[in-house]
């Protein structure tokens, strides 16, 4: 190769022998032929490839021809390198006559094993992704057959007997695998729930019936036993009076504590009777007219001597947004009112209670008693309102009254007068009960302002 400045020659020589091709040499003979665009495009027609050539020295060395130049730089031989997905290129330096660098050469040719690949990949690609939806497509099927279509239907049965609440319906069961077994545990949990429901029918029946023998033989030893007590009071009244004669104050003494005594005792079957006809559920609500002022008000000074004779300030206040007049049940209001009087006056040695009568919003009428007693411990007041528990304390066993009937009265009279009874309670502090009611008003009465 020798470049010059009309572009770069390709020359042979030869040296001038005899036609035996022996010397002595007569010179030398050069062939020259530049080596331009039409040249290359001769040479690229013969080969059937694309061939370019570009000067190593060109400033403006197309992108790929400069990576070869580097790479042939660094001793290799030659430079292979692809262009892109179709095609792919070699290059070659070609030395001039003084050896040294002054062309690079690329040949390009298609790809045709890469392109085969990769449609191979593609083929492969795309055969695996038929086969995998048809398989998915066949295990769907075989999965709605044999699986999903039976746990529908089990699961049809099953919903079928919740909703009927029939149990003694059966799910259908068919084969032999986990399904089938999945249906007989689920009939033999229905044959288990039947054969309970039966028994607890049988113990309810029984429940019911001894309830009721249990309230009869209540109100009959109530019945009976308060007769006897009547006739005690009575007696020990007009004793204390001097109908028979004048007493000394010794006598006198023993005969309140008699007295005293008896009107507990009265109480306590009074409470018994009652919650044995809650149970029973005999006990109706019946309401009249009544004023508050004056049924609290008699209340209060029914409870007076109770609390005096245990040194305790008894007091009544009514709000002045309580109305006039209501409608409720005086007998039932008078069990929940006394109730928790008593029992406050029963745990309270120092200080006093208070009743008060208010309205907490447009619909509803209230009244609490408050007291500065023993308090009740957080942890039992959830448990205060069932029949015949007492909270487990020094302050009850010193009272050592009642049998925890009370509060278990107040809240379900409560409860019958549509209320809602809360509690408030501090040990050392004392306790505030809460009864909210309905607000109902006789015909024409309008609420305070």
């Amino acid at each position: 190769i020798l470049m010059l400045p009309e572009g770069p020659m390709m020359i042979v020589s030869s040296p001038i022998l005899t036609t035996e091709k022996e010397g002595p040499t007569h010179g030398s003979i050069i062939w020259g032929r530049y080596l331009d665009a039409k040249e290359i495009q001769a040479v690229a027609d013969k080969t059937k490839l694309a061939i370019s050539l570009e000067k190593i020295t060109n400033p403006q060395l197309p992108e790929d021809f400069s990576i070869a130049a580097k790479a042939l730089n660094n001793g290799s031989s030659t430079f292979i390198r692809p262009l892109d997905s179709e095609s792919i290129a070699g290059y070659v330096v070609l030395k001039d006559i003084f050896d040294k660098p002054a062309l690079i050469y690329r040949v390009t040719l298609p790809r045709e094993v890469y392109a085969q690949g990769q449609a191979s990949v593609s083929s492969f690609i795309l055969s695996l992704l038929m086969v995998s939806i048809i398989f998915i497509a066949a295990t769907l099927i075989l999965l709605e057959k044999v699986v999903l279509s039976r746990l529908a239907d089990l699961n049809t049965s099953v919903s079928s007997i919740r909703i009927s609440k029939d149990l003694t319906s059966r799910v259908k069961t068919g084969g032999n695998d986990e399904l089938a077994s999945l249906g007989t545990s689920i009939n033999g949990m229905l044959e288990a729930l039947s054969q309970t429901q039966i028994e607890l029918e049988e113990a309810r029946d029984e429940a019911v019936e001894a309830l009721k023998i249990k309230a009869q033989i209540v109100a009959n030893v109530s019945h009976d036993a308060r007769t006897p007590l009547n006739v005690i009071m009575l007696r020990v009244e007009m004793i204390k009076r001097g109908i028979y004669g004048p007493l000394n104050e010794k006598q006198i003494q023993l005969l309140e504590t008699v007295h005293v005594n008896a009107n507990q005792l009265l109480f306590f079957i009074e409470n018994l009777l009652d919650q044995a006809q809650l149970e029973a559920g005999k006990v109706t609500i019946n309401k009249s007219e009544f004023i508050p002022v004056e049924f609290f008000n008699t209340i209060e000074s029914s409870m007076k001597s109770l609390a005096e004779k245990k040194h305790l300030d008894l007091k009544t206040e009514i709000t002045e947004d309580v109305p006039a007049r209501l409608m409720g049940d005086q007998q039932r209001l008078n069990q929940v009112l006394s109730n928790l009087v008593v029992n406050a006056i029963k745990f309270t040695d120092e200080g006093g209670i208070k009743i008060r009568v208010f309205c907490p919003d447009e619909t509803h009428w209230a009244f609490q008693v408050s007291d500065t007693g023993a308090g009740i411990p957080k942890e039992a007041q959830d448990r205060i309102f069932e029949a015949f528990w007492q909270v487990d304390g020094s302050s009850t066993r010193k009272v050592n009254r009642g049998v925890g009937l009370g509060l278990s009265i107040v809240s379900q009279l409560t409860n019958l007068m549509n209320g809602k009874i809360t509690i408030d309670s501090e040990v050392g502090v004392g306790s505030t009960f809460t009864i909210v009611l309905p607000t109902e008003l006789p015909q024409g009465e309008q609420v305070h302002e």
